[in-house]
This record gives structure tokens, C-alpha cells and sequence, in this order.
């Protein structure tokens, strides 16, 4: 029996109630890139998010669970990025996480004479710009769904 994605998220806190829910409701599950997400946030980015997977046989019953209102949906612990389940993107990427490394390479090739801890800093405002971008392509994809 195939497992099939029900539903995607780059954040733990969110793929982690939404797994708590399809549970008590009965639903067998799997969630692709859960463990690596714990271990490395950022670079759950760049694999395109946590895939919360189900039996095919329960893919209606999983997705009704999902979609059915509640007081889940009602609380405002979510409203600080404003969840996919109301088709608002809840992913914005910030220059500041690429701006604050390149600001101190900067500093580091100004005031020292240690210019070569500057690649490394570069190296790392390169990645997250990077993973910033595949974040919304991601998003934007899941919009256009």
C-alpha cells in the first residue's frame, strides 16, 4: 500500500499538531523529514519541508480531519506566521539573517588581520539566502495548489 502526502509545513510546531490530531483520530501516519527537522532546522528549508504521509485508504478521512474546524484552529498560538490552512503564506524571508553574517565578515576584514574567517561567514549568508529562496518557491507552489 503507498503512503501519500496529506499535508506539508517547514515548521515543527505546526506538522507536530497536526500529526497529534490524524492520530487520535485514528489515522496510521508517517512524516517524512520530522528527525532531520528537529536536528536541523534550517535545512528543512532547502528539502521542502516536513510531508506528513498517510495509507492511501485513509487519505479522505485524514484530509477531513485536517480541514475540519475546531478549536484548534480557533487558538491564537498560530497567528504569529499565519498557517498554510488559510491560504496565507506563512513563510516571509528576512535580509537580516543574510545581512547580520556579511555585516560581520565585513567588520572581521575591516578591524582585523584575520580576513580569511570572512569566507566562512560569506560562505554561510550564501546558504541561507539560499534556503530563504526555496522556501518561497515552496510556498508559492503550495499557493498556487
Amino acid at each position: 500500500m503507498d503512503l501519500l502526502p496529506v499535508y506539508n509545513s517547514t515548521h515543527l510546531t505546526e506538522i507536530a499538531v497536526m500529526k497529534s490530531k490524524l492520530e487520535a483520530g485514528g489515522i496510521d501516519l508517517f512524516v517524512q523529514n520530522y528527525e532531520h527537522a528537529q536536528m536541523a532546522q534550517v535545512d528543512i528549508l532547502a528539502l521542502g519541508g516536513m510531508n506528513i504521509l498517510v495509507p492511501e485508504n485513509q487519505v479522505e478521512e485524514a484530509l477531513a480531519i485536517i480541514h475540519e474546524p475546531g478549536e484548534f484552529l480557533d487558538t491564537d498560538i498560530f497567528d504569529d506566521y499565519n498557517p498554510p490552512w488559510q491560504n496565507v503564506a506563512p513563510y516571509r524571508a528576512s535580509l537580516w539573517a543574510v545581512a547580520v553574517p556579511v555585516m560581520a565578515a565585513l567588520l572581521i576584514i575591516v578591524f582585523t588581520s584575520k580576513d580569511i574567517l570572512a569566507i566562512p561567514l560569506i560562505a554561510f549568508a550564501g546558504f541561507l539566502l539560499h534556503a530563504q529562496r526555496k522556501a518561497t518557491d515552496i510556498q508559492a507552489r503550495k499557493d498556487k495548489q
